[in-house]
């Protein structure tokens, strides 16, 4: 199905920019114009669950997402004496360029440039979803993407890191004491 008017009246989402829309307010205006199952798609995906989503665009993007995180484990592991075929998952679709990107991203020594080449890494697969049908649930799909992605980068703030490492910091000595 397309979804003409939608997409053409979704936010322009840039990449290293703060998202111009929340994605729950996003997820709003999907509401009432996505057929129910695109509309459950959407929130599944969104969740980190698309491999339970019926639509081909949420197929395709379990397949990216889950290869995208097994590159991850098996770059993660490969340090290690684990194995990291225990903790791989099947997925639909393979993309070399994938592998190759993630790669990349673990060969800067900085994390945040890391983290940031990962977060592209997985807009260029919300992407390569529209190619397919660029006024259809794919497009509709990326955009939900691409917003989780801006908004999670957008909170990377040095206040955010800050409270983070307090928030470990006090979990952490709390425990300590409870053992001494």
């Amino acid at each position: 199905m397309s979804y003409f008017y939608l997409v053409s009246s979704m936010p322009h989402v840039v990449f290293g920019e703060a998202p111009p829309v929340a994605v729950d307010r996003f997820r709003l205006s999907c509401q009432g114009v996505l057929t129910e199952s695109d509309l459950c798609d959407l929130h599944l995906a969104l969740e980190g669950r698309a491999a339970e989503g019926t639509s081909d665009a949420a197929r395709r993007w379990h397949g990216y997402d889950t290869q995208i995180r097994n590159a991850i484990a098996h770059i993660r592991m490969s340090g290690s004496d684990g194995d990291a075929r225990g903790v791989m998952r099947d997925h639909p679709g393979y993309a070399v360029w994938v592998d190759h990107a993630i790669t990349e991203a673990f060969a800067r020594a900085n994390p945040l440039e890391r983290d940031e080449a990962i977060a592209l890494c997985r807009w260029q697969a919300a992407d390569d979803l529209v190619l397919a049908d660029p006024f259809g649930f794919a497009a509709v799909l990326a955009c939900g993407i691409k917003l989780q992605i801006a908004e999670r980068s957008a909170g990377m703030t040095d206040e955010a890191g800050r409270e983070a490492v307090d928030t470990f910091i006090d979990a952490n000595v709390s425990e300590i004491q409870q053992i001494k």
